[in-house]
């Protein structure tokens, strides 16, 4: 491992200004289910090497990661509240809210996890490993979560976090979580499927919604599209819950791997 070349109290004063801290005055609001010791404790191994290359690139992508998981929540908690109404599924329902949190719940979780690989990435090159390379902007654009998986395979192929980071990267959920901020990002919101009541005169009275469901396969082409998301209060807890599981796997993988390290 490369031997820092600042001293870890020397490092701590630019953590600081750096780094997000799991403190009580800290005025990012992660939730209390996010590993806030796994957190910090990486924090505190990692200010020592705050001279090293990857370092700021490190301190960004660790910084995000709070960041981005507390919107998530945020995010979540507002769709959730969003469909709480008898008007929630109508058109003059809250529709916009419900669809701008839908967007920002999906695009947070997924950079809560492209932000830590990117994070973990430069921690492999502060620990002086060759097979992570960040010299330059084409290979910073390159860093990504496969790119990260293979340096990690490449530099350390027995360690715990290694086969963590492919677990993760290979899994169902985040692939789904990806289909949704991709379709959102770059395609438009999803195509609402409505069940209604209908009045005797056979009129569709679209304050009479009872359910709506969106597609499970927003990026197939739309005649392929399998209509089987309820658009309910609970939608996203499942990937809110997996992201908090996930996460804070990886945190104390990574905290893990640091101390058989000496970091």
């Amino acid at each position: 491992m490369r031997v820092p070349k600042r001293a870890a109290d020397t490092g701590w004063a630019r953590l600081n200004r750096m780094t997000l801290l799991p403190a009580k005055t800290t005025q990012c609001p992660v939730p209390p289910d996010f590993d806030h010791e796994a957190y910090g404790a990486i924090g505190r191994r990692l200010g020592a090497f705050s001279e090293e290359r990857g370092w700021d690139g490190y301190a960004s992508g660790f910084n995000a990661v709070a960041f981005r998981f507390a919107a998530a929540e945020e995010a979540h908690e507002r769709f959730s509240a969003s469909l709480s109404g008898a008007d929630a599924l109508s058109p003059a329902g809250p529709r916009y809210t419900q669809e701008e949190a839908l967007f920002t719940f999906f695009v947070n979780a997924v950079s809560v996890i492209e932000c830590l690989y990117f994070a973990l990435y430069n921690i492999g090159a502060c620990l002086g490993s060759a097979a992570f390379h960040i010299h330059t902007p084409a290979e910073l654009r390159a860093v990504h979560i496969v790119s990260t998986v293979k340096a990690f395979q490449a530099a350390f192929p027995d360690d715990g976090l290694t086969s963590e980071l492919a677990r993760v990267a290979e899994s169902g959920e985040l692939r789904a979580l990806k289909e949704h901020r991709d379709f959102l990002t770059h395609r438009g919101t999803p195509k609402r499927t409505h069940v209604v009541e209908m009045g005797l005169d056979r009129r569709v009275d679209m304050s009479a919604v009872t359910s709506a469901t969106i597609t499970s396969n927003p990026k197939d082409v739309p005649s392929a599209w399998i209509s089987n998301m309820h658009v309910t209060p609970a939608m996203t807890k499942p990937p809110r819950s997996w992201l908090a599981t996930t996460v804070n796997g990886l945190l104390r993988s990574a905290d893990a791997f640091l101390a058989e390290r000496g970091a």
